[in-house]
């Protein structure tokens, strides 16, 4: 039942800040959290900078966007990237 509910939490907040972002043209930064990536190098991240929708920075603090932007402090908590799925069927 934890299971379920911490699985159902992340996704929320994956959705809620998903939905916020799109919304904005202010940029977004989320800090103080563990950001999965898809870099196999730097896997996990503590901060993204989000502006427009797209992926400005992640773990640089020290842009102008940054220092401009709506702060949102996730508390530790996990984000995923978000997948979508594009791909369709042609019926004959």
């Amino acid at each position: 039942m934890r299971i379920y509910s911490i699985r159902s939490t992340v996704a929320s907040l994956v959705f809620f800040f998903a939905s916020a972002v799109a919304a904005q043209d202010q940029p977004v930064l989320l800090t103080n959290g563990k950001i999965i990536t898809l870099d196999a190098e730097n896997s996990i991240a503590s901060s993204v900078l989000i502006y427009r929708g797209k992926i400005e920075a992640v773990d640089d603090l020290t842009s102008d966007l940054a220092s401009s932007a709506n702060q949102i402090d996730l508390e530790g908590r996990t984000v995923i990237p978000g997948l979508y799925d594009s791909h369709m069927h042609f019926i004959r």
